[in-house]
């Protein structure tokens, strides 16, 4: 349906599972890298829920509103679609390298370069339309008027898809784009069942209530430190985990939405 679709495109983490992926109504969420903690909220909750009512969700890996997605679905114990500006088995940017392992372990890692390729600017723009033919519906959680996440928006309308934006303050900059794109008629988005509606009908899908997954017992003993001890360090040595194990199971902490990493470095458990 592009006017201008990939020669070919390169799929890490098995084709078959990446056609069951996309087969049944994935929704693309995509926004601002420097997003606000609201914006990122916002995607990790989206990508949670629609993960856990069933769809595939899509996004480009990029820090800010794209990987918060990400992470939101990984947190429901989802599958995810990345699609990326370099080849499909090197992450972009590199500080998503643990994401990215983590999405091509049960979803998939999609590109039109060769899996080994290295960035490429002309893939900016070039896979946002990737993202938009993969989505039956393509949500912007915050833009700013010049975000390619707008460009996204564009296709998917040029596409015939369906496209929604969440609502933010009028005062903020990273809300113009999706303001404007309501204002002009797309789907107000204030939590997964607004996209369930939008796509399935009113009723006719819904929502489970949203539920964390359960914890092993050394990820429960490793909660119940940081919410007792002032440092990760000493969360860590409280429950007797070595820093290399540590990293991985605050990974799994936050992936699972039970944690968020604060500024300098420091954890917290979510409400």
């Amino acid at each position: 349906e592009l006017a201008a679709p990939p020669a070919v495109l390169y799929v890490a983490g098995g084709l078959e599972r990446f056609l069951t992926l996309t087969d049944d109504q994935p929704v693309a969420i995509v926004g601002a890298r420097r997003a606000s903690p609201y914006g990122i909220d916002v995607a990790s909750r989206l990508g949670h829920d629609l993960s856990a009512a069933g769809l595939t969700v899509v996004s480009g890996l990029a820090v800010g509103i794209d990987s918060a997605a990400h992470q939101g679905v990984l947190g429901a114990l989802g599958r995810t679609v990345a699609v990326l500006p370099a080849g499909a088995e090197r992450p972009y940017p590199a500080s998503r390298r643990r994401l990215h392992q983590a999405i091509r372990a049960t979803g998939a890692s999609v590109s039109e370069l060769p899996p080994a390729s290295g960035v490429r600017k002309w893939m900016f723009p070039a896979r946002n339309r990737i993202i938009a033919a993969l989505s039956a519906m393509t949500i912007v959680v915050e833009a700013g008027v010049h975000s390619g996440a707008l460009v996204t928006a564009r296709i998917a309308l040029e596409l015939g898809r369906e496209l929604g934006a969440v609502p933010g303050r009028v005062t903020s900059a990273l809300a113009a784009g999706p303001n404007g794109l309501i204002s002009d008629g797309a789907l107000l988005v204030r939590d997964a069942q607004d996209v369930l509606d939008g796509l399935f009908g009113a009723g006719a899908r819904r929502a489970p209530a949203a539920s964390r997954p359960p914890l092993s017992e050394e990820l429960r003993a490793l909660l119940a430190a940081i919410g007792e001890e002032r440092g990760a360090a000493a969360a860590l040595a409280r429950v007797g985990l070595d820093v290399e194990r540590g990293l991985v199971a605050l990974t799994e902490l936050e992936l699972a939405g039970y944690v968020r990493r604060e500024a300098g470095g420091s954890w917290s458990v979510k409400a």
